[in-house]
């Protein structure tokens, strides 16, 4: 959602006709941002989910994803992220934010992730 939204907010702040198109796909919302000055190579796009994917994980309705799958899909994001604040006009500092998620924490995430829900009883 943070990726649509600084996509669309370039390309309505760079004058794009009609300000942006109204889509989900980040594969067009990066191809229109190029055309404003966006430098991001779409090509990483390739290694992100497809919208129905990302529906599933978001209710978590679809294949179990791995921890590291997670990550690198959080990861393609704040960089899309951060190309695109980047080309505003106006500068939005993302402060190269992060988060570090240590490896016990990511190994604990998968277990949990696996278990299953507590009960009405718990």
């Amino acid at each position: 959602m943070a990726t649509e939204c600084f996509l669309k907010a370039l390309c309505l702040q760079k004058g794009r006709e009609g300000g942006y198109r109204r889509t989900h796909s980040l594969h067009e919302l990066v191809r229109d941002a190029q055309q404003h000055g966006l430098e991001f190579d779409a090509a990483r796009l390739a290694e992100w989910p497809s919208q129905h994917d990302i529906s599933d994980f978001r209710y978590a309705t679809g294949r179990r994803v791995s921890s590291s799958e997670l990550l690198s899909a959080y990861e393609l994001t704040l960089d899309v992220c951060e190309a695109a604040a980047s080309s505003l006009a106006v500068r939005l500092d993302t402060g190269k934010a992060r988060f570090l998620i240590l490896e016990p924490l990511v190994g604990d995430l998968e277990k949990r992730l696996l278990e299953e829900p507590p009960g009405p009883d718990q």
